[in-house]
């Protein structure tokens, strides 16, 4: 993976341009916090098709048009399930710009890993793929969106594909767990096109939700 800059937004409002550690680099920007949680340098990764890396203001709005255009509520969309933290609502520019910030705090709380789906070609704000912490610490959630006007390109399925090795050798979590809708038949059938397999046991108390799980290895 070639070197390359990311941008984040500090606590006083200012933009900072970060290099983008490569990919032998990564392990080593692993910080681990008396409660287990990780602080993590956001990685670009990239297969030539799908890249993510971190959200930067300039997505804000893209963000934008993404909520307005029912990005985050496609319920029936294999491309849109699985995380509680996309908006449900219209964003408004300031809340996207709010958005970005917040995943640059999450990068370095460990308290959750919020990335950018990206063309490879483009580079364009395509949607998001979240990562956060489960009970426990040693699993991880995962929730993906990608804009409605880049959907049915496989984008979702190699943005999962792509940031397993990211969650299971450098995060260190043994599992990924994605809920989904029951209805949501196109989100459950990427998930097991993927290799994540439906927990019989799971959340009796939320009628409704399929939940699946990928084990790392």
């Amino acid at each position: 993976m070639d070197h390359g800059e990311r941008s984040r937004t500090t606590k006083d409002g200012r933009l900072e341009t970060q290099q983008t550690p490569g990919e032998t680099e990564v392990a080593d920007m692993v910080d681990v916090d008396l409660i287990g949680m990780r602080s993590v340098a956001a990685p670009t990764v990239t297969d030539g098709f799908v890249t993510l890396d971190a959200l930067r203001p300039e997505d804000a709005p893209a963000m934008v048009r993404a909520a307005d255009d029912g990005a985050h509520t496609s319920g029936g969309s294999d491309e849109a399930a699985g995380s509680a933290s996309f908006p449900e609502e219209r964003l408004s520019l300031d809340a996207a710009l709010a958005v970005v910030a917040q995943a640059a705090e999450g990068w370095q709380s460990g308290a959750h890993y919020w990335l950018a789906i990206r063309p490879a070609m483009s580079g364009e704000y395509g949607g998001r793929l979240d990562l956060w912490p489960a009970s426990g610490g040693d699993r991880g959630n995962v929730g993906i969106v990608v804009v409605p006007q880049l959907r049915r390109q496989g984008l979702a399925h190699r943005a999962v594909e792509l940031v397993l090795p990211f969650a299971f050798e450098v995060l260190g979590w043994t599992s990924l767990v994605a809920e989904m809708r029951a209805e949501n038949e196109g989100a459950i059938r990427l998930a097991e096109r993927i290799g994540f397999e439906r927990v019989t046991d799971s959340h009796p108390h939320e009628d409704g939700v399929e939940v699946y799980a990928i084990e790392a290895g």
